[in-house]
């Protein structure tokens, strides 16, 4: 979320909490987003046998949104981290810890909320996390390929049918071949797959 104001980030960090809040019919009455992030994670470990997830995406967000701002910048890089050091308050409670952004340096500048986290960007382990594989498509997506082949035309591509589908299949690895975080594994882009199928076309 991009912020105009540091109390507009704060808000907004309040907000989502209380929406999330609401679901579980827990009250949060807290004065900030980290203490609001405490009440929210320590109540729902009081459901029987439940540790929270936090899923943090773009968590940088604010703060490289207002890269041109460096006032601002730093207000927001300071309730961000305010924000992430409550995590360690509540590790007894999580389960685990999930946070994606673009920019690592940004992680490094903020308290020690997040630099504990173990970086999978590039690990080899995880190479094939994001997006999917090749192999992948072809086992999730047979019957999305053979619609995707019915309203192409045809006169693009060999017969038989699986000479076609083959033909397809390099179509779309040399449109959507994605990225490789390890230089080996190669992921197609997941958004882009998607409105492939939906729109049927390239």
């Amino acid at each position: 979320m991009a912020s105009s104001s540091p109390e507009k980030l704060s808000e907004d960090l309040l907000y989502r909490l209380q929406r999330i809040a609401e679901k579980f019919w827990i009250n949060l009455n807290a004065p900030s987003p980290g203490a609001a992030l405490e009440t929210l994670t320590a109540s729902i470990h009081d459901y029987p046998d439940e540790k929270a997830v936090v899923l943090v995406d773009e968590y940088d967000c604010p703060v490289n949104h207002n890269a041109d701002d460096p006032p601002l910048m730093v207000a927001d890089s300071k309730i961000l981290g305010d924000f992430y050091v409550s995590l360690m308050n509540i590790d007894s409670c999580l389960r685990f810890v999930f946070v994606t952004g673009v920019t690592r340096c940004a992680m490094m500048d903020l308290p020690a909320g997040l630099n504990s986290l173990s970086g999978i960007s590039l690990n080899s382990q995880y190479a094939a996390v994001c997006g999917f594989t090749p192999e992948e498509s072809d086992l999730y997506f047979r019957d999305h390929c053979k619609s995707l082949l019915e309203k192409q035309d045809l006169q693009d591509y060999p017969k038989p049918q699986d000479a076609a589908a083959g033909k397809l299949k390099n179509k779309i690895l040399t449109w959507y071949d994605g990225c490789t975080w390890d230089g080996k594994t190669k992921v197609l882009n997941s958004c882009s797959i998607n409105s492939l199928f939906d729109q049927g076309e390239f």
